[in-house]
C-alpha cells in the first residue's frame, strides 16, 4: 500500500494557511476595535463631552411568607434567618432615597484615574 505524501502535505499546508488567515482576521478585528474607540473619543471631544465616574446605591426590600416545620417558634425563625438568601418573595425598592454622587472626571490617560469599581448590596430584615 502506497501512502500519498503529496496529499498529506497539501492538507498540512492548507491547515497552516487557515491558521494564518484566522490570525490575520483576529489582528484586523483588534485594529478595527481600536480605531472605533479612537473615533468615539474624538467624537466626544468634538462635542465637548467628558466622562465622569458616578457612584450610586439603591436599596431593596424582599419579603414573603413560608411554612417551616420546627420544634419551637425560635427554631423556625432561626431556620428562615439562616436560609434567607434562598427564598423568593415580593421585591420592592426600599423606602430610603437612592444615593448618587460624582467621584470626579475620568481622564483619557489611565494613569490619571484613581477610581476602582465597588459592588454594594445591602440586605435587611425586620425581626418585629
Amino acid at each position: 500500500m502506497k501512502i500519498n505524501n503529496e496529499g498529506i502535505e497539501k492538507q498540512k499546508n492548507l491547515g497552516d494557511d487557515i491558521k494564518a488567515l484566522k490570525s490575520k482576521i483576529t489582528e484586523k478585528r483588534k485594529s478595527l476595535e481600536k480605531m472605533e474607540m479612537e473615533f468615539e473619543l474624538a467624537e466626544k471631544k468634538i462635542k465637548g463631552l467628558k466622562r465622569y465616574k458616578i457612584s450610586w446605591m439603591k436599596f431593596y426590600n424582599a419579603s414573603g411568607e413560608i411554612e417551616i416545620e420546627a420544634t419551637t417558634e425560635e427554631e423556625a425563625i432561626q431556620i428562615v434567618t439562616d436560609s434567607l438568601c434562598d427564598y423568593d418573595g415580593h421585591f420592592d425598592v426600599g423606602p430610603e432615597e437612592p444615593y448618587v454622587e460624582s467621584l470626579g472626571e475620568i481622564k483619557d490617560d489611565p494613569k490619571d484615574n484613581k477610581f476602582h469599581t465597588m459592588g454594594f448590596l445591602q440586605f435587611g430584615f425586620n425581626k418585629d
